[in-house]
């Protein structure tokens, strides 16, 4: 084992029994950059990545990591890939602790508020609105109606230039213009 110094702080972090590499934070008493050579994964962050990139820190007012591709001609952003094709398999996933925020399947289903999606797109949760809008005006829209237990009615509205034409109530009147 061997570690590179500089200013009597650590700053690099080599292991000659197992080829672990560690790089040090700027007082050289954390490892912030771990590669861990036996489980062939990379922690920033950690020095037990779990994953082949494993990325955790505590950051207040910002985000914990971001993509950015710079090209303005045809540049693209971030690519989540599985090859797993079965219902269990993500492609990508948000959550909020243990709460799904967004899901998309490696089927191509996408859920919002579920990580189970039945459907091509599948949003649950009570109060979920959906709305179909042009650059200027609301065209359609899906709300659940009611309060309380009464959230399993819905509405469906079709608009003309911002203007209700169409509504179709399941707990009250419908009506067309």
């Amino acid at each position: 084992s061997a570690n590179l110094l500089t200013g009597n702080k650590n700053r690099i972090s080599v292991s000659g029994s197992n080829g672990d590499i560690g790089f040090y934070e700027d007082t050289g008493s954390n490892l912030k950059f771990y590669w861990d050579a036996s489980a062939e994964s990379l922690g920033i962050g950690t020095t037990s990545p779990s994953h082949l990139l494993h990325v955790t820190g505590s950051v207040a007012g910002g985000y914990a990591a971001k993509v950015e591709n710079t090209n303005s001609t045809n540049g693209f952003g971030l690519i989540a890939k599985t090859a797993h094709t079965g219902t269990s398999a993500f492609a990508f996933g948000a959550y909020a602790a243990s709460n799904p925020l967004m899901v998309v399947r490696s089927d191509g289903n996408v859920g919002i508020g579920t990580d189970s999606p039945s459907s091509t797109l599948d949003i649950k949760g009570d109060g979920a609105e959906i709305y179909l809008r042009s650059a200027d005006y609301d065209v359609a829209r899906i709300i659940p109606r009611g309060t309380g237990a009464n959230l399993d009615k819905g509405l469906l509205s079709l608009f003309d230039t911002g203007v209700e034409n169409v509504r179709i109530d399941t707990e009250g009147s419908s009506w067309f213009n």
